[in-house]
């Protein structure tokens, strides 16, 4: 929550468009869903069985899985849209 705070700290600072900080919002969101989402199902998981079972591992791979992924598109889109606008300041 930290990082999402400051991200749209820095766009507000480096002037990020509109459709761009929408995108941020976007991204922010579905990652923020997916986590809550895994918290559910490691929950439940957890609450039907205290022994490991193999095949609740996978769902709760699959699903941390799911977060990775999203994390990664955040990262990966966070720098496509903040590298131009950073580079720009720090040049100023």
């Amino acid at each position: 929550m930290l990082v999402f705070i400051l991200v749209l700290i820095a766009a507000l600072i480096l002037e990020i468009s509109k459709v761009e900080i929408c995108l941020i919002l976007l991204i922010s969101a579905l990652t923020f869903s997916l986590e809550l989402a895994n918290t559910a199902i490691e929950r439940l998981a957890d609450r039907i069985s205290h022994e490991y079972d193999e095949k609740i591992g996978v769902v709760k791979d699959v699903m941390a899985g799911a977060v990775l992924v999203t994390s990664i598109f955040s990262i990966v889109m966070g720098v496509v849209i903040f590298l131009q606008p950073l580079l720009q300041f720090i040049q100023r």
